[in-house]
């Protein structure tokens, strides 16, 4: 009977290769990275817009909101609030029969209750003149008075008559 011993070539564990490697090339990393960037280079200032139109329409709802409150709030007390607080909490104005906000909830990044905010998480600016009320949102330029303020204006608040001005 014949033994059959492996040869030199044949005693080897390592896998074969047939002369190529496996991977990926420099030129088809880069390729892709080129590729990523450009998608990502697009992709960002889209985003970054559609944010921002979200976060108005949401400010405009809320500066709704908050016109027709202070218009109930007129209605009861014949006084005006001097910030959005004074729509959920009794301050103690003669009349008051609030709160005149629905629910209760906090915005994440201020902590603030979330009808003191705008969508971008800053602070309404509430200005009392008179039987005047201008509702501000600073908008995304963080300027009030420059070309994405939001503001509500109501001349009479206790008929209601709101007008929203947007630049």
């Amino acid at each position: 009977m014949r033994v059959h011993r492996p040869t030199r070539s044949t005693q080897s564990w390592a896998p074969q290769t047939t002369g190529r490697r496996s991977g990926f090339s420099l030129i088809e990393i880069v390729i892709v990275l080129t590729i990523m960037s450009v998608l990502a280079g697009v992709a960002i200032p889209v985003t970054k817009t559609v944010l921002d139109r979200s976060h108005a329409k949401a400010t405009r709802v809320e500066i709704q909101a908050l016109s027709d409150a202070t218009a109930a709030m007129f209605e009861d007390t014949w006084a005006l609030p001097h910030q959005v607080a004074d729509l959920l909490v009794d301050t103690g104005i003669a009349g008051w029969s609030g709160p005149y906000l629905p629910g209760s909830f906090n915005d994440s990044i201020s902590g603030l209750r979330g009808y003191e905010v705008d969508g971008w998480s800053r602070s309404y600016v509430l200005d009392p003149v008179g039987d005047v009320l201008r509702i501000t949102s600073q908008g995304p330029d963080r300027e009030i008075g420059g070309a994405t303020t939001l503001s509500c204006r109501s001349t009479s608040p206790c008929c209601g008559a709101l007008r929203l001005l947007s630049a």
